[in-house]
């Protein structure tokens, strides 16, 4: 059901906004590097992968003025935060289950890492792509962007949080239940403010319609499910702890980084990190390592989001491959690599110093 929640951009002209606000403020390299990631960012709140596409067809023409691999790194980079917070990704439903977490607990240390993320690859961008100096500078045609049409952009997201807590508070049932509520109610009653009812009508029969070809998506996470609850019946989480404190990972300094690049290790290798999470969060007995279970949880989510960033096998790179029609590696781990391993680094210690 989360698809549905994208159905809102239908009910009105979101893309001039954008176009209003790249023609006004995207004038250097740098300004159109941060604030293409940060729309990648606030679409994929509601649209998901959605995003990438939409994003890079709506500022193609705009970045044109600018080198080809700056839109690349903005829409990579801008779209895997969200992985870490958002209620509408499918990685922070899944970390939130088998943690028995609520958002409310996960998403301020999402949210906070999601942030990090952001100002991590502007300082990189800033102090190391365009460390020579020569950054590229345009003109702009002068455009208006009301303070009408920026409120209606942030009051997506207040609605999106808002509806999420609410259902919470209310229901108390699990986050996949709450997230279906949202995703079936938020649009309706938008609808309604908006007199949008015969578009709503429109775009939930032609997702309806699109599930017919989603048949493969459901048979892996169901396999995917199934696979990691039949290994709780194995003693492959007592083989984990021992291979681990041989190894002499036993603190969180080396666990933390250590999970983060197990989950991302795989996934360069074609292995689904649903698949490492699933495992490692049914069998490995945490009460038995030097671990929270807040820094496993992260530390997984973390693995995840940067799977997106840097494995050519990831659903955000084969996405952003097929509009560009360049090769995976390298608009994923060759941009990216100086990055990801920054990011590790910070969100480790991050992650010590807060549990």
């Amino acid at each position: 059901t989360i698809p549905l929640i994208g159905i809102i951009f239908h009910f009105d002209d979101y893309e001039k906004y954008v176009m209003n606000l790249a023609m006004r403020f995207m004038n250097t390299e740098l300004k159109f590097y941060s604030l293409t990631a940060l729309i990648v960012s606030f679409f994929g709140v509601f649209i998901n992968l959605g995003s990438i596409p939409f994003v890079y067809q709506l500022l193609f023409n705009h970045s044109k003025n600018f080198p080809e691999n700056l839109m690349y790194k903005a829409i990579s980079r801008g779209f895997f935060p969200n992985m870490m917070w958002a209620p509408s990704c499918i990685a922070v439903a899944v970390i939130i289950e088998y943690f028995n977490f609520s958002w409310q607990e996960l998403a301020p240390m999402g949210f906070t890492l999601a942030v990090l993320a952001h100002f991590l690859s502007i300082f990189i961008e800033k102090f190391i792509s365009l460390k020579n100096g020569n950054e590229i500078s345009i003109e702009l045609v002068a455009n208006s962007l009301s303070k009408k049409d920026t409120l209606k952009l942030l009051a997506l997201v207040i609605v999106l949080i808002t509806s999420v807590v609410f259902f919470d508070f209310v229901t108390g049932k699990s986050f996949l239940v709450i997230m279906s509520l949202v995703s079936l109610i938020v649009p309706v009653i938008l609808a309604v403010i908006y007199h949008k009812i015969n578009v709503l009508k429109k775009e939930t029969k032609e997702y309806i319609l699109s599930l017919n070809d989603k048949n493969n998506e459901c048979i892996l996470f169901f396999a995917i499910g199934f696979f990691a609850y039949a290994l709780r019946y194995t003693n492959i989480g007592e083989y984990i702890t021992l291979v681990l404190s041989t190894l002499g990972f036993n603190s969180p300094i080396t666990l933390i980084p250590f999970f983060i690049l197990l989950v991302l290790g795989l996934s360069i290798i074609g292995v689904h990190p649903i698949i490492t999470i699933s495992t490692i969060s049914l069998t490995v007995p945490i009460n038995q390592l030097p671990i929270s279970i807040e820094q496993l949880a992260f530390s997984l989510l973390i693995g995840y989001s940067l799977y997106q960033l840097v494995s050519p096998f990831s659903t955000a790179v084969l996405v952003l491959t097929g509009i560009t029609h360049k090769n995976p590696l390298d608009i994923s781990i060759k941009i990216n690599k100086l990055y990801v391993i920054a990011f590790v680094a910070l969100s480790t210690m991050l992650l010590v110093f807060v549990y």
